[in-house]
């Protein structure tokens, strides 16, 4: 239909902090966008609820566990998501305001 769900986003241990899930989550929600979706959902580990929010996807329900882990669902209408994701301000994140190189907030990219 015209609603998207997005399964397991996960980065190799040895690739972590190379803001490739950032990548990966913007270019899903890009192509859902492309695509024209009504809305875009997914299911969070509870510690990594911060990190979908930044694609403007919002918890919903309660946590619930599956293997061991805590949950959450998390959901967007087309018109919430964001496609900036990890620095919201294009490359110039608050603390940096565009020297992204010298920035403490490694979440900011270029």
């Amino acid at each position: 239909e015209d609603r998207f769900a997005i399964g397991r986003v996960c980065v190799l241990k040895e690739a972590r902090g190379k803001y490739m899930g950032d990548l990966v989550m913007r270019m899903l929600l890009y192509r859902a966008q492309e695509l024209n979706c009504a809305s875009v959902s997914l299911s969070a580990p509870v510690d990594t609820v911060s990190f979908f929010a930044r694609y403007g996807l919002a918890p919903m329900g309660e946590v619930y566990e599956e293997n061991g882990r805590m949950y959450r669902e998390m959901y967007a209408d087309k018109d919430e998501i964001s496609l900036e994701g990890s620095c919201s301000k294009g490359g110039a994140c608050g603390s940096c305001h565009g020297n992204c190189d010298a920035c403490a907030n490694k979440e900011c990219v270029r």
